[in-house]
């Protein structure tokens, strides 16, 4: 909400590790979309892993939140 209405941005976006299921989850249990994969991108404990790009559109934000 802060990121839309008090900022006024149009599109925020994160990139999370894939081994990190439990914010996967998180965000896209609040609507954000799967835009692409950066692999191997993520180094972590002696390897690498890819990290997941996910994203939300205000469009989307107001459509999924209306009141």
């Amino acid at each position: 909400e802060m990121a839309f209405h008090e900022w006024g941005l149009y599109r925020v976006w994160t990139d999370v590790p894939e081994y990190n299921t439990a914010a996967l989850g998180m965000f896209e249990h609040l609507g954000f979309t799967h835009e692409g994969t950066l692999r191997k991108s993520r180094p972590h404990e002696g390897a690498r892993f890819d990290s997941v790009v996910m994203g939300m559109l205000l469009d989307e934000y107001l459509s999924k939140n209306k009141t």
